[in-house]
């Protein structure tokens, strides 16, 4: 999170489970920054619902 503050990327790849941070609180954490960075989800989950 400290780097996309910094770098303000165009677009950040993120999984939606991570060990310190799902990818949903990412990308709630970069909306509240005013940063217009494009986010995409991957995962390796086969559960539509989980998706």
């Amino acid at each position: 999170m400290d780097l996309i503050l910094k770098q303000k990327p165009d677009i950040v790849l993120s999984d939606i489970r991570m060990p310190q941070m799902d990818g949903m609180l990412l990308a709630k954490k970069i909306r509240e920054s005013g940063n217009n960075t494009k986010i995409i989800f991957v995962s390796g989950y086969d559960d539509l619902d989980y998706l």
